[in-house]
């Protein structure tokens, strides 16, 4: 999301966190992306990731609870996250209602977008259910298309295995990934190249866009902010009436898994 829109806002976040050696980090709340991809290069081991303790998550409950009717808890997908499961068993301790527990089946900018379109609909004085229906509305009409410069940080995470890795990096195989209708992640395409594999994930990113009658871009990067103003100015230049794009930097959780220099495009399509 935008610089200083969760503090404006009043959003919460509850973090996840980062293993490295025997640290362990909340995630941009104790370490930086930054300091995060100065270790994830020189650490021994391969980073780990955790969710949220039950007890993290009651703590950040009880912080918001008493000032508000209602509270919208939008998550990672549950699909490739243990996340929302431990934030329904938290949220059942509450009074019945109080917490409405969204499975936002998006990641990063993409995820951000669903919370950005919650925030238009409450500034626009629109009930709990209107509201509800606009976030709806939102995750299924949201794309996003991530390339990743390598495999290397798959493999190391155990996403893909090392035979399968070695023959990629021989060919240098630059994987594009997005997301379907459920929050699993698929392969989308792969290219030969990271200037490639940009421009694949740009024209795919568009192609997906022009279906709509108005599109909502942001885009969100690991340590790369090069390739984050790359597709900036791409999107900007095909799609002028889109507004502002706003840069993010991903979370390091997304960074443990695709690695510094990837980068995500992502977008909320309008039908009206």
């Amino acid at each position: 999301m935008p610089a200083g829109f969760i503090e404006e806002n009043h959003v919460h976040i509850i973090p996840l966190k980062i293993i490295i050696g025997n640290q362990v980090f909340l995630d941009k709340v104790d370490i930086t992306p930054e300091e995060f991809y100065q270790k994830l290069v020189s650490a021994a081991e391969h980073p780990k990731t955790s969710q949220p303790t039950i007890a993290d998550i009651r703590k950040t409950f009880e912080n918001v609870t008493p000032y508000f009717e209602k509270i919208i808890s939008i998550h990672l997908p549950r699909v490739v996250s243990g996340t929302l499961q431990s934030i329904e068993t938290t949220a059942r301790s509450f009074k019945e209602g109080k917490i409405i527990c969204i499975d936002g089946k998006n990641i990063s900018g993409a995820l951000g977008l669903v919370i950005m379109e919650a925030v238009t609909a409450i500034k626009e004085n629109k009930n709990v259910d209107q509201v509800l229906e606009r976030v709806h509305q939102a995750i299924q009409n949201i794309h996003i298309f991530i390339s990743l410069p390598t495999i290397k940080y798959l493999v190391k995470g155990g996403r893909i295995s090392k035979p399968r890795g070695f023959i990629g990096k021989l060919l240098r195989l630059c994987p594009i990934v997005s997301f379907d209708k459920d929050g699993r992640v698929f392969l989308a395409a792969k290219a030969f190249g990271e200037m490639a594999s940009m421009k694949r994930t740009l024209k795919m990113l568009s192609e997906s866009a022009k279906k709509y009658q108005r599109v909502r871009f942001i885009v969100a990067h690991a340590n790369a902010p090069e390739k984050a103003a790359f597709f900036v100015h791409n999107l900007s230049a095909l799609f002028p009436n889109s507004g502002e794009i706003p840069i993010v930097e991903a979370a390091p959780v997304l960074g443990v898994h695709a690695g510094p220099g990837t980068v995500g495009a992502g977008f909320l399509g309008y039908s009206d």
